[in-house]
């Protein structure tokens, strides 16, 4: 009686497990799917853009003229994550890859990978793997204490360490204009999600509302193509 309890047990999770599979399998081929549908989207909607805004009105179009670089390879994208041992949000990936390797994106455009500007201190680099510290809840009040915690630091160099460590895990991947950055989050639960930072430590960092790179990508064509319709 006890082996058959045990068999009908062991038939009932083998089957369990097959089920799980078979459901990851759905997922995974319906996460694939809607990816590739947007990565086309997005191209065209990039077009649709640049033939609306011919005279480049909209801001930083000046900048990059709605043209992207070349995409590249998946093993370049592997080779710049082994130097700084991290791994880049898949869908920044797949952007970077399937689509363009910088140039025509928001505010100023997008960095090409390996650009000087990834970084907000070169100190920056130390923390790039590590878990980033900023989340949506961070109130400029908790921010004004990391600042003014820096205040007292008797050097530069230590100024800029705690400056980077604030910036944890945070890649930077386009200028916004004057002093402020747009980066991605690296580590974490908000991995993915992107910012926007600043080179000056006084002024508070803030997330935006995208949960991802390819949707704020696609959200700042929506926004042009709504103000140009």
């Amino acid at each position: 009686m006890q082996l058959n309890l045990t068999y009908k047990a062991l038939f009932f999770n083998q089957n369990r497990i097959r089920n799980i599979v078979f459901l990851c399998r759905i997922l995974k081929f319906y996460y694939f799917t809607e990816h590739i549908l947007q990565i086309k989207r997005i191209r065209r909607k990039l077009i649709t853009v640049k033939s609306l805004d011919k005279d480049l009105a909209v801001f930083g179009a000046t900048s990059h003229h709605y043209k992207l670089q070349p995409k590249i390879s998946k093993l370049r994208v592997i080779a710049f994550e082994k130097e700084y041992a991290i791994r880049l949000p898949e869908c920044y990936r797949s952007f970077l890859i399937h689509i363009g390797n910088g140039g025509a994106g928001p505010y100023q455009g997008l960095y090409e990978l390996g650009h000087f500007d990834h970084f907000i201190e070169e100190a920056t680099i130390s923390y790039l793997n590590m878990e980033t510290v900023l989340t949506p809840e961070t109130t400029k009040k908790q921010w004004n204490s990391l600042y003014e915690e820096a205040r007292t630091l008797k050097t530069d160099e230590a100024f800029e360490n705690k400056k980077a460590a604030a910036y944890a895990g945070i890649l930077f991947v386009a200028h916004c204009g004057c002093d402020s950055y747009l980066g991605i989050v690296l580590n974490g639960i908000h991995r993915g999600r992107l910012i926007r930072g600043y080179y000056d430590f006084f002024y508070a960092p803030s997330f935006f509302e995208a949960a991802n790179f390819l949707d704020f990508y696609e959200d700042w064509l929506n926004d042009i193509l709504d103000k140009k319709n």
